[in-house]
């Protein structure tokens, strides 16, 4: 007789909770035939124990094995049980009983808990926000968090979600199948949720989701409810930049160098990358004039080819009578992240004098509030840089 229930040295161990197979192998030994012999198992009240289990013929010599089914029940404890297997033969010449000794075990009962929930609303991966880390309407956000495993049973063929409580926030992203997590061990997710600016939706308002971790329809093994206060998107601290400190005209070159990115974006993205910084710069009070690149580069004969952006800059801004320019430009920092730069430059001898940067992601770069948010940042940090902030 043999007790499996899995591999390794707890597959000789029942635990509560747990259904294993007890493998009974029988050999006829005598000279008759054994006929519809049948086995089932005598067992304590903390094991459950199947149907019977035909066995049938047996000729002499013959052997044969089966298996029967023991479920430990929940008031298994730790140590050992006795099971007895019975037999019954139609001709009246059953095996003798068979005591059986199984270790058992109290059941082990794992433990979720979501931890470490923390709210992002930058301009990287799926997000698209202001970064304050507080959700206003209009941003789309990700939650990042970890499910813990903090019991002594094991995990298996779960599933986490979140679903949306309140009609205020929309799921983007949010199921994350766990397989298997053992004790002690963590699983990191991250979560896309939208807050819909609407004139339907009031703002300040309380939106409600909920993370529920399912090992079947309607098996929950642990919830976590999440409240988030929605409030109106800021409006814009406008610091408007003062005579003195923004001199002049600036000659505003937008984009001149995107590197490695250059194959990623499309015209339309880069245009509205030079859109949204131009027009957020403008808002602050700085003075732009936008050069007629091919036009003007011809009239001064200015190359771009044949001198760095600064340099380049700096000359096209004296041929429009400037002090000054600036330009942006893009480095590639990653298989999918990027640096946006925004330099000014002095017209006299081509030094740049002041330059602002953010990262963010190329995929980002491709959502209109992500560019219109990056536009807004880069504008601000510059008009703070000039104003001597």
């Amino acid at each position: 007789v043999v007790y499996k229930d899995g591999t390794g040295e707890r597959a000789k161990v029942l635990e509560g909770g747990e259904t294993a197979t007890l493998l009974v192998s029988v050999d006829n030994m005598g000279k008759g035939k054994a006929v519809h012999l049948r086995a089932t198992v005598a067992v304590p009240p903390a094991i459950m124990s199947g149907e019977q289990v035909v066995i049938g013929d047996l000729n002499p010599g013959e052997h044969r094995t089966v298996g029967i089914r023991l479920t430990g029940m929940s008031s298994l404890g730790a140590g050992s049980e006795q099971v007895t297997i019975v037999f019954e033969e139609s001709r009246g010449f059953p095996p003798p009983p068979h005591p059986v000794y199984i270790l058992t075990d109290r059941q082990k009962r794992p433990k979720p808990v979501f931890a470490g929930l923390e709210l992002f609303d930058g301009t990287v991966s799926n997000q698209s926000g202001n970064g304050d880390r507080r959700p206003q309407a209009g941003e789309q956000v990700e939650i990042k968090g970890v499910l813990k495993n903090e019991g002594d049973g094991t995990i298996r063929d779960a599933e986490m979600a979140v679903e949306a409580i309140t009609r205020g926030v929309t799921v983007v992203s949010g199921t994350l199948p766990i397989p298997l997590l053992p004790p002690l061990a963590g699983r990191q997710f991250t979560v896309t949720l939208a807050f819909p600016s609407s004139s339907n939706l009031p703002t300040p308002r309380q939106e409600r989701v909920r993370l529920v971790l399912r090992t079947g329809p309607d098996t929950v093994m642990a919830t976590e409810e999440m409240r988030y206060t929605v409030e109106a998107q800021p409006s814009a601290e406008i610091v408007m930049v003062s005579p003195a400190s923004s001199g002049s005209a600036i000659a505003f070159i937008g984009f001149v160098q995107m590197g490695d990115v250059k194959t990623a974006l499309d015209r339309t993205t880069i245009k509205m990358l030079n859109n949204a910084v131009k027009e957020n710069l403008k808002q602050f009070g700085v003075d732009l004039n936008v050069p007629d690149l091919p036009d003007l580069m011809d009239k001064v004969g200015v190359n771009i080819r044949d001198c760095s952006e600064a340099a380049c800059t700096a000359d096209i801004a004296g041929a429009m009578g400037l002090e000054r320019g600036m330009y942006a430009t893009i480095e590639a920092s990653g298989a999918d992240r990027a640096v946006v730069w925004l330099h000014l430059v002095n017209q006299r001898d081509g030094t740049i004098t002041h330059e602002v940067y953010r990262e963010a992601t190329l995929s980002s770069l491709r959502q209109t509030a992500a560019i219109q948010q990056l536009g807004r940042e880069l504008a601000t940090e510059m008009v703070k840089k000039m104003s001597g902030g």
